[in-house]
């Protein structure tokens, strides 16, 4: 059964090169709580707030939700990122945007 871990925020938040401080601000929120977000010690943050963060990650509520499921090996990621992969390979794309890469196939979890 696949469950959020919204711990994920911070693995996204560092890839698009925000720091705590930066994403904090920009949702309104105090960086100590978006710290207890990204390190599990609130498991369960108000839809308003998942909003807010998605939405200064430049994702959906969806699309967050999505990246912070866990509930899959690494193996079945692997697969289907290389399947996604060939595809677009096949399809002679030149380029993907990473949010449409991980809405299409959507980040491992590791947990």
């Amino acid at each position: 059964m696949s469950r959020k871990d919204y711990s994920c925020i911070s693995r996204i938040r560092k890839r698009i090169g925000k720091t705590q401080g930066e994403l904090a601000k920009e949702v309104g929120i105090h960086q100590t709580q978006l710290s207890k977000y990204e390190t599990r010690k609130i498991k369960n943050p108000a839809h308003k707030t998942i909003g807010l963060i998605a939405t200064a990650l430049g994702m959906t509520i969806d699309s967050l939700d999505k990246a912070c499921t866990v509930g899959e090996t690494y193996e079945e990621c692997e697969g289907r990122v290389r399947e996604k992969m060939k595809e677009v390979s096949a399809k002679k794309t030149k380029r993907i945007d990473v949010h449409h890469f991980f809405h299409i196939v959507g980040p491992y979890n590791d947990t």
